[in-house]
C-alpha cells in the first residue's frame, strides 16, 4: 500500500508541472505558460509539454520559438500528424522553403486522411512560386561509343578482314534542370509549370559523337485529394555527328494517383513530332503516339519503380529504308534502396522490343525475307554518397546489349561513370 501511494505522489508531482502550463495557457495567460515550461525540466520527455509550450509561443507571435517547440513534439512523437501540420505552417509563413519541402514530403508519404492531405496541400502552395535546380557533373566511359557491330560481325557483313567498328572513348558529361512551378492560389489546385533542361557530352577521343541537347517543356496541372495531373508541351533541339540534327515537338500528358497509403499509379500518354533539320536526313521524319502505365512502391525512404509503355512511330516518308515505322515496347524496373543514412543503391534493368516496317540486313548484298527486329536490354547499378542536402557523389555502370536479326543494328557497350550531383 505505502508503494502504491508513493507511485501515486511521483505521478503527481511529476505530471503537476504540465497541468500549471495547461492551466495558464488555458486562461490565455501564454508568457506564464512558457516560463512554467521551461522551467518543467524534468518532464522534457512529455511532447504535450512542448505542444503547449508551441502553441503559447505561436499566440504571442514568436515564430521562431513557436517552430523549435513544434520540432521538439515531432521529435519526441514522430506520429503527431497534428504538430507536423503546423510546423508546416510555420515553415512555409517564415520562408524555410527547402524545410517545408521535405517536411510536405514526409507527410505526403504518410497515411493521411483526405482531409488532412488537402489540407497540407493548400499549406504548401501557399508558397506561390518556386525555382528548383539540378544539375550533374560526370567523368565516364563508354567502350562503344559510336554504337557499332563487333568487327568480327562487320568482317563477315562486307566479306573482308581488317575492319574497324566499335569506338570507346572517355567522355564528360554536362546535365541541367531548372524548374519554375507557380501555383495558382485562387484557382483551386491549378499550377503552371516550366522545365529547361540542358545536356551537353564531349567525347575525348571522338569529337564526331558529341551530342548536346537542349529541351523546353511548359505545361499546366492540377493537383488534388490523391491525383495529380500534369500536362506539358514541349520542344527539343538535338546537336549530334558534327551538325544541327533534329528538333522534336512534344505533348506528354501524366496522371499520378495514390491507390493505397504507398502505392502511386502513373499513367501518360505522349504525341511526338520529329524532324530532321538536314535534307539529306528529311526522309527519316516521323511522328509517334504511345501510352504507359506504372506503379512506385514506397517503404520507408525506399521505392520500387515499375513502368511499361508503347510507341508507334510513323514515318511522313514512304520508302524503303532502314529506321522509318516501327513500333516499340518498353519495359523499366528500379530498385532504390538507402544502405546507411548517406549511402543509397539503384539497380535498374530496361526491356525494349522493337518491330520495325523495313527488312532486315543480313549482307552487303542480302536482303532477308523477314523483317527487323531488335530486342534491346539495359542493366546498371549505382552506388550515391550524399554529401550534405544539396551535393551527392555517385558511381555507376550499364551494360547494354542490343540483339537484331538485322547484323548492323547489333551491339553491345558498357560505360562507366563517376559524377557529382546537385540539387537546390
Amino acid at each position: 500500500m505505502k508503494i502504491f501511494l508513493f507511485l501515486l505522489a511521483l505521478h503527481t508531482l511529476v505530471f503537476a508541472s504540465y497541468e500549471q502550463v495547461s492551466e495558464f495557457y488555458k486562461n490565455a495567460q501564454y508568457d506564464q505558460a512558457i516560463e512554467e515550461a521551461k522551467a518543467s525540466t524534468s518532464e522534457y520527455a512529455n511532447p504535450q509539454l512542448h505542444l503547449l509550450w508551441a502553441k503559447s509561443a505561436l499566440s504571442l507571435g514568436h515564430l521562431n520559438e513557436a517552430i523549435a517547440a513544434y520540432e521538439r513534439v515531432v521529435i519526441l512523437d514522430e506520429h503527431n500528424t497534428d504538430a507536423k501540420i503546423e510546423l508546416l505552417k510555420l515553415y512555409t509563413q517564415t520562408s524555410k522553403d527547402e524545410l517545408a519541402k521535405i517536411l510536405y514530403d514526409e507527410l505526403l508519404s504518410t497515411a493521411l486522411t483526405s482531409e488532412e492531405k488537402n489540407i497540407v496541400q493548400s499549406i504548401y502552395k501557399k508558397s506561390l512560386s518556386s525555382v528548383d535546380f539540378r544539375g550533374s557533373l560526370a567523368l565516364g566511359y563508354d567502350t562503344n561509343i559510336n554504337v557499332s557491330p563487333k568487327n568480327s560481325v562487320i568482317d563477315d557483313y562486307l566479306g573482308s578482314t581488317g575492319n574497324s567498328a566499335e569506338q570507346s572513348s572517355l567522355f564528360s558529361r554536362l546535365n541541367a534542370n531548372v524548374t519554375y512551378t507557380n501555383e495558382l492560389e485562387d484557382e483551386g489546385g491549378w499550377y503552371l509549370k516550366s522545365d529547361l533542361n540542358l545536356y551537353a557530352q564531349n567525347n575525348f577521343d571522338a569529337h564526331f559523337y558529341d551530342l548536346y541537347i537542349g529541351s523546353l517543356g511548359v505545361g499546366a496541372g492540377y493537383s488534388a485529394g490523391n491525383y495529380n495531373l500534369y500536362i506539358p508541351l514541349g520542344y527539343t533541339r538535338l546537336y549530334y555527328l558534327q551538325k544541327d540534327f533534329l528538333e522534336e515537338i512534344s505533348l506528354k500528358p501524366k496522371v499520378s494517383m495514390m491507390l493505397f497509403e504507398k502505392l502511386i499509379l502513373n499513367l501518360s500518354a505522349s504525341y511526338k513530332k520529329r524532324n530532321y533539320v538536314h535534307s539529306e536526313d528529311s526522309y527519316r521524319d516521323d511522328s509517334s503516339l504511345g501510352g504507359g502505365v506504372g506503379f512506385v512502391y514506397l517503404f520507408s525512404k525506399n521505392y520500387i519503380y515499375f513502368n511499361t509503355a508503347y510507341e508507334s512511330y510513323k514515318a511522313d516518308a514512304s520508302a524503303t529504308l532502314s529506321f522509318l515505322d516501327k513500333d516499340i515496347i518498353t519495359l523499366d524496373l528500379i530498385f532504390h534502396f538507402r544502405l546507411t543514412s548517406a549511402l543509397k543503391t539503384k539497380l535498374s534493368y530496361r526491356y525494349r522490343d522493337a518491330q520495325y516496317s523495313d527488312y532486315a540486313i543480313t549482307s552487303a548484298t542480302t536482303l532477308s525475307s523477314s523483317k527487323r527486329e531488335d530486342t534491346h536490354n539495359k542493366a546498371g547499378i549505382s552506388f550515391l554518397y550524399e554529401l550534405s542536402k544539396n551535393y551527392e557523389i555517385y558511381l555507376s555502370n550499364e551494360y547494354i546489349k542490343n540483339d537484331s536479326n538485322s547484323v548492323l543494328a547489333q551491339y553491345s557497350k558498357n560505360i562507366t561513370l563517376l559524377g557529382i550531383d546537385l540539387k537546390y
